[in-house]
């Protein structure tokens, strides 16, 4: 009856010891409120076990861990002033990127507000030229221009180099070949003129008669009722210089020089 007793007594130790390490274990959380985990690491033989109240033995040591990292950054792109920013936020500016760690509205970087996480690299070596791409197609020939201004008017020219002579002479009868005109003429090219007016008294013979200059002559006959003609000469001469003449020449009857005159210009070439 006595060990009766004490057996049940034992057993009602047990349950009661049971109840509160169940309740204990109940009542602990792994890992705890703060998401640390809390074990004890045997020294001698390296054995570890989970402790949730993290009381260890003195053959143990106690370890911690957490099993929630840290807060980390949130990414916001590109800096922009109307955007407010609280800590941990980070942006873009300017190629290099920062994080808030005060709150702030319309505060660029850099600045107190902020802490730089990246500098924007340098810029790179230029690189090298690519090769030449094909030739595309011909386009269609475009539209004809207009008209363009008229030009302005270019300078005068040189003057061009000439001189002018000239002789007349006065009635002149005739007997046979008399010089009517002579001019003296420095050497050069020169073109000639002459005009002889010629008459005849008609109440004597019919009249035959020429004149002459150099490189060039030509005659009148005058009869009946005509009393005066003219006689027109022209010539090109290159002159070696000296007296050039105009002469007349009667050959029959009645042949008169009323008036003539001789002109000659100088001139640079001769065509």
């Amino acid at each position: 009856m006595f060990l009766f007793k004490q057996r049940r007594a034992r057993v009602l130790a047990l349950a009661v010891i049971a109840a509160v390490v169940v309740a204990g274990i109940a009542k602990a959380a792994i890992p705890d409120a703060n998401g640390v985990i809390k074990a004890c690491y045997m020294k001698n033989g390296g054995a570890l076990r989970v402790a949730d109240t993290g009381s260890c033995k003195s053959t143990e040591v106690a370890l911690n861990w957490n099993q929630v990292g840290p807060a980390g950054l949130t990414w916001k792109g590109e800096w922009a002033s109307g955007s407010g920013y609280q800590p941990r936020d980070a942006v873009l500016y300017q190629g290099s990127s920062y994080i808030a760690i005060f709150p702030n509205q319309g505060s660029a970087p850099p600045n107190s507000n902020w802490m730089l996480l990246a500098a924007a690299g340098a810029k790179g070596d230029k690189g090298d030229a690519g090769s030449a791409g094909a030739s595309g197609p011909s386009g269609p020939p475009g539209p004809k221009g207009d008209k363009g201004d008229k030009g302005d008017k270019g300078d005068p020219g040189a003057a061009g180099t000439s001189t002018g002579y000239s002789a007349t002479g006065t009635y002149h009868p005739l007997a046979g070949t008399e010089t009517i005109i002579s001019k003296d003429l420095p050497a050069g090219k020169y073109v000639l003129f002459a005009r002889v007016e010629v008459d005849h008294n008609p109440t004597l013979d019919d009249g035959a008669g020429s004149c002459s200059i150099p490189s060039d002559s030509s005659g009148a006959i005058l009869s009946g009722g005509t009393v005066e003609t003219t006689i027109a000469l022209t010539s090109t001469i290159d002159h070696p210089g000296g007296v050039i003449t105009l002469k007349c020449t009667e050959v029959s009857g009645d042949f008169e020089v009323g008036s003539a005159h001789l002109t000659a210009v100088k001139v640079d070439s001769l065509g």
